[in-house]
C-alpha cells in the first residue's frame, strides 16, 4: 500500500511538473505567435508607407549621377539602375530579434548602411569616395542643388550658397537617419522586444 502511495505521489508530481512545463511552453508559443503577427503587420504597413520613398521621376537624378561619375554610371543598364535605386529606396528585412521564432522586420537602410552597401556592391565606383565625394553624391541623389557656377567677383556669395546647400544636405541626412532610427525603436516597442 505504501509502495502504491509513493508511486501515486510520484505520478501526481510528475504530471504537475509536466502540466506546468507544457503550460509555460504553450504561453511562450502563443506569445511568439502574437509577436510574429505584430512583425507581419509592421512589415505590411512599412511596405505601404516606408520612411524613404523612391521619387516618381528619377531620370534627372540618373542624368546627374552620370555627369558626376561618367566612367562608372555610364556603364549602368536598366537592371543596374533598378538594383542601385533599390539599395537607396528599397525596403529590406533588417530588424532582427533575439527570439529566432520571430521573423525579421522591414525598414530602409540608413545613410551609413547605404554607403557601406554601395562600397561593397560597387567597389569600382565607390571605394575611393571621400567625405566631399559623398556630399556631392547625396546632393545629387536627394536633389539638393549645389551652386557650381563660377562668376568672377562672386566667390563669397558662391561659398555662402555652398554652405547653405551643405547645411540643407546635413539636415536632410540627419532627418532621414532619425526617421529610420525611430522606425526601429517603434517596431521594437510595438512588437515587445
Amino acid at each position: 500500500m505504501q509502495d502504491n502511495l509513493g508511486v501515486i505521489i510520484f505520478g501526481v508530481s510528475a504530471i504537475a511538473i509536466l502540466v506546468v512545463a507544457i503550460r509555460q511552453n504553450l504561453f511562450q508559443d502563443v506569445n511568439d505567435m502574437v509577436t510574429a503577427l505584430r512583425v507581419g503587420r509592421h512589415n505590411v504597413e512599412y511596405q505601404f508607407s516606408p520612411d524613404r520613398r523612391r521619387p516618381l521621376v528619377i531620370m534627372d537624378k540618373e542624368f546627374g549621377l552620370r555627369q558626376l561619375h561618367p566612367v562608372f554610371f555610364n556603364t549602368f543598364d536598366k537592371e543596374d539602375w533598378q538594383e542601385f535605386w533599390d539599395i537607396i529606396y528599397g525596403v529590406h528585412p533588417l530588424i532582427s530579434f533575439k527570439n529566432e521564432k520571430i521573423p525579421v522586420a522591414d525598414r530602409n537602410y540608413s545613410i551609413t548602411e547605404i554607403q557601406m552597401v554601395l562600397i561593397e556592391r560597387y567597389p569600382e565606383g565607390f571605394s575611393g569616395f571621400g567625405q566631399e565625394h559623398w556630399k556631392t553624391f547625396w546632393k545629387e541623389v536627394f536633389g539638393i542643388i549645389d551652386y557650381k557656377i563660377q562668376v568672377p567677383g562672386l566667390d563669397q556669395r558662391i561659398e555662402s550658397q555652398k554652405d547653405k546647400s551643405d547645411r540643407r544636405l546635413d539636415k536632410k541626412i540627419k532627418k532621414d537617419d532619425q526617421k529610420i532610427s525611430a522606425t526601429v525603436s517603434q517596431a521594437k516597442r510595438e512588437i515587445g522586444e
